[in-house]
């Protein structure tokens, strides 16, 4: 595809962007095609590599992000979501048999695609974007983002550092607030980032705070897609993630927060990480368990408006100070998987 090739330069460049399969979604033609001549390019080519059994149109050939649609062809999609992990690799089953075929079928298809390609140098770019599932699968990091409010800016090292330490298999990024940041940005503000980050698919956990930890909590939990809990001590943090599986947690970091100060602080992070999150607890009841945080997600799920409805519901003032938190959207834009979100974003 020429304009595909056209692109070599540029994509040869691009950080990775993983989706559920295993898949890199910076260099898929699908992914990145916009025009209708690109699309269709794509199609013909969909076809001839044998991954479609006619041209399809460039409705169905365009791409709008893994979390857009309510499955996928390798059944991943809603095996995730019925586990309440976000990658295969967070699951207790991995590598599960759904896994292992996926990789089977990927490769099965792999000559066909050679054949389809103009020169070795495409098939390449076609092998980082398609064929290099096991790997990906098997290596990609858990994306963990520290973002706490301004009026905690002093907390932030302590907290970032102490996520690191015990999310140490995690890429764990932060973005603030910082002491000498220019904006101060209140715990309302910070939780409408937070939603961003989650709701674009740019990160899979957000740990964050306030000076009590609640208000923190109740905001984030007002954000389309994220279920926040309030973990101010280890047993707290523990069952949290066990049990409830949310995705976003919140810690006090006031001048008195909780008990021995930075000891639990540090206490708390290392029992939120020390299993895999949504085992359920106690472990005679885990199925049970399981099952119910499934229906609350959902039941949650059924009850919120989208997230681009509630930015569009907002005050434009409010819009345009949380597009100033540049290191936010702009990760958001590079790592997110939402085209819909990206496309607001920008």
């Amino acid at each position: 595809m020429k304009w595909y090739i056209d692109r070599f330069e540029e994509l040869r460049k691009t950080k990775p962007v993983y989706s559920v399969c295993g898949d890199d979604c910076a260099v898929c033609p699908r992914y990145l095609a916009k025009t209708d001549e690109e699309l269709h390019a794509t199609a013909e080519f969909w076809y001839r590599a044998g991954w479609r059994d006619h041209v399809v149109s460039n409705d169905e050939i365009r791409c709008t992000g893994c979390g857009c649609r309510p499955t996928c062809s390798f059944m991943l999609l809603p095996c995730t979501k019925e586990h309440g992990v976000s990658w295969c690799k967070e699951c207790g089953a991995f590598e599960c048999e759904k896994v292992k075929s996926t990789f089977e079928r990927s490769a099965a298809k792999m000559e066909q695609c050679r054949n389809a390609c103009e020169s070795e140098e495409e098939f390449q770019m076609f092998v980082r974007a398609f064929y290099e599932k096991e790997k990906n699968m098997r290596s990609v990091p858990m994306r963990i983002g520290v973002i706490q409010a301004g009026s905690q800016a002093g907390k932030n090292a302590l907290l970032f550092e102490t996520v690191k330490k015990y999310a140490s298999y995690a890429d764990v990024i932060n973005f603030g607030c910082f002491p000498d940041g220019k904006e101060n940005y209140s715990y309302i503000e910070i939780s409408i980032l937070i939603g961003i980050l989650l709701g674009s698919g740019a990160v899979d956990l957000v740990v964050t705070g306030c000076s009590s930890g609640q208000g923190m909590m109740l905001s984030c939990n007002n954000m389309p897609g994220v279920l926040c809990g309030y973990i101010p001590t280890p047993q707290d943090a523990y069952l949290f993630a066990q049990i409830n599986d949310g995705n976003c947690v919140s810690v006090p970091l006031g001048e008195e927060y909780t008990w021995q100060g930075e000891e639990n602080l540090e206490k708390t992070i290392e029992k939120l990480f020390s299993e895999p999150f949504g085992q359920g607890y106690p472990k005679s009841e885990a199925a049970r368990k399981l099952k119910d945080t499934k229906l609350l997600k959902d039941i949650r799920k059924r009850s919120q408006v989208s997230l681009i409805e509630l930015l569009n519901s907002l005050d434009n003032d409010l819009i345009e100070k949380i597009l100033r938190k540049k290191d936010v959207i702009d990760y958001v834009l590079e790592n997110g998987q939402d085209k819909v979100l990206l496309a607001w974003l920008k």
